[in-house]
């Protein structure tokens, strides 16, 4: 039943003129964020998306109508409470039911250096005694999308595929070091990756932080079996704290000697 209703839907919204669709994800400091979806169109469609509004209402979200320059459509919000818990993936099988899709996401690569507890099998941690990078490869699978959602009038539905605008959207607490999204915002949290139905759409994201800072903070949350090589750079960086002590601690001695 969804998915003939939702292809109709479909069918409908793209007939009725170009189709913008936002998927904008927020990534807050505590782990907690929020899935908000966004779809504007011509506003002879509003009948259709009325019907859609109260399908994302039966799955958490809250779900409301819009008007736009000029344009209907629908905004619906859900807030989590733990993103870790309730990733992306999961979300688009539950706004969308997953038979008809191939796995939203899926790791392009793997980490040589991260440990086999890795919780996170898209990030590959490379640890070095200055610093230590964090890259986070996935993709968003799209390629056969339109064959399991059309069947076999997916021809007809790739015929109008450039009237539908698709964006993925994310907003972290910091600022990554390396990306490939599309647009960056001023304060380079936000990154906006412009995706294509029926491709492969990597997603790219790095930061580099000072490997200091990742012991401590490894240590303090009781996460160091996730750094490659902690115990190692860890008893480096203490021998050099005391090295450079006694290093300052002699320069004094020698220095308050040639005084007297």
């Amino acid at each position: 039943m969804w998915k003939w209703f939702l292809l109709l839907a479909m069918y409908s919204l793209l007939l009725a003129g170009c189709v913008q669709g936002d998927l904008h994800v927020t990534i807050n400091k505590d782990g907690s964020g929020i899935y908000q979806w966004k779809i504007l169109t011509n506003a002879y469609a509003q009948r259709y998306l009325q019907n859609i509004v109260t399908i994302y209402s039966t799955k958490g979200y809250e779900a409301k109508l819009i008007r736009e320059k000029g344009k209907a459509g629908f905004i619906a919000t859900k807030p989590v409470k733990n993103i870790a818990k309730e990733p992306l993936n999961k979300e688009l099988s539950a706004a969308i039911p997953s038979t008809w899709f191939s796995s939203p996401t899926q790791p392009v690569i793997t980490s040589t250096n991260s440990t086999s507890n890795n919780p996170i099998k898209e990030l590959t941690i490379n640890s070095g005694f200055l610093q230590t990078s964090f890259l986070y490869q996935t993709e968003v699978n799209m390629k056969k999308t339109v064959d399991h959602l059309a069947g076999p009038y997916s021809s007809y539905v790739n015929s109008i595929l450039d009237q539908l605008k698709m964006r993925f959207l994310l907003t972290l607490p910091i600022a990554p070091t390396k990306n490939n999204a599309s647009a960056v915002s001023k304060d380079g949290k936000t990154l906006t990756w412009n995706l294509k139905l029926g491709q492969k759409n990597p997603i790219l994201l790095g930061k580099d932080i000072p490997t200091p800072i990742v012991l401590v903070l490894a240590a303090a949350s009781n996460l160091t079996k996730y750094v490659p090589h902690f115990w190692t750079l860890t008893i480096s960086w203490i021998l050099l704290i005391i090295l450079v002590i006694a290093i300052f601690i002699l320069f004094f001695k020698w220095t308050f000697r040639r005084k007297k």
